[in-house]
């Protein structure tokens, strides 16, 4: 599938997570699957609490990361997709 630009994602509602010394760990309820995020991956997901933009997400990085917006977006890209396969997150419109 891919991460559309123009859709807001969200993350998921059977999801339960904990944040511990700055990542998280996320468990798909459905599937029992748990999922580590290091501490990049954490403020993202922290931010897909309410629905966002590729554009969005990669703002809010490039202000708190020092990254290149372009790598940036590339990385969220990837994060993203993996987020989605794992349906840790879904599209909103």
């Amino acid at each position: 599938m891919g991460i559309d630009c123009t859709k807001r994602y969200i993350a998921g509602q059977r999801l339960a997570s904990k944040e511990i010394g700055g990542e998280s760990v996320v468990l798909n309820l459905d599937t029992g699957n748990f999922y580590g995020l290091n501490n990049t991956a954490a403020r993202v997901w922290n931010w897909l609490q309410e629905a966002r933009t590729l554009d969005e997400l990669e703002v809010l990085l490039t202000n708190e990361f020092e990254v290149d917006s372009a790598l940036a977006r590339a990385e969220l890209t990837e994060l993203l997709n993996s987020m989605e396969q794992r349906k840790l997150i879904h599209s909103v419109g």
